[in-house]
């Protein structure tokens, strides 16, 4: 059994070009999304420990050009599960 805990105490995200109704709807169950982003990867599956990260600066995020929110909620989740992913400890035996 696995067991991974990350704490994120920040997260800056910077979006230009994007209306404000879309970037708020783009951030309804954004937590949801990087939950299934982070079960999905290889990266992070298996892990274990904990990864405490002060603050996670993902600086100006390329949105997708359909504008749409939900492709600009996977667009910003997978930014911040790579993120995570650089700063989870190593893996070992898998």
């Amino acid at each position: 059994m696995s067991s991974l805990d990350v704490r994120i105490e920040r997260l800056v995200l910077r979006l230009r070009g994007i209306a404000p109704e879309a970037a708020r709807s783009a951030a309804d169950d954004l937590g949801r999304e990087i939950l299934q982003q982070l079960a999905q990867d290889d990266r992070v599956t298996g892990g274990r420990g904990s990864a405490e990260i002060g603050a996670l600066d993902l600086g100006p995020v390329s949105a997708p050009a359909t504008g749409i929110p939900t492709h600009l909620r996977a667009t910003v989740a997978g930014v911040i599960v790579d993120a995570i992913a650089a700063r989870l400890p190593a893996r070992h035996g898998g």
